[in-house]
């Protein structure tokens, strides 16, 4: 290889190389981080409320809960899945059209 075409790979890979690190480096925007912060929270606590509601469902099933104690649990885990549900759809209107992956 001659000199230029060396000095040419060099310069084409490190041009590369810095539009991909670029992003890693730059500071995230306060206002978009928190909003997809907040996204990942209620996310991750819906999963956890739906999953109690199935537990409830077996402990039921099971014997292990009365029907009693049963219907506070499911009631109140059911307000707070539809609450999350609320926000989660309103942190997405907000948030603009949804990014392809």
């Amino acid at each position: 290889m001659t000199l230029l075409a060396i000095l040419a790979c060099a310069l084409l890979t490190l041009t590369v190389g810095f539009f991909l690190a670029a992003p890693l480096f730059a500071p995230p925007t306060s206002v978009s981080f928190a909003l997809e912060t907040e996204k990942l929270e209620l996310a991750t606590r819906r999963a956890a409320v739906y999953a109690t509601l199935q537990e409830l469902e077996f402990d039921r099933t099971s014997g292990k809960l009365t029907e009693e104690d049963y219907g506070e649990l499911k009631e109140r885990y059911t307000t707070e899945a539809v609450e999350l549900l609320r926000r989660l759809d309103e942190l997405s209107r907000s948030s603009g059209p949804p990014r392809r992956a």
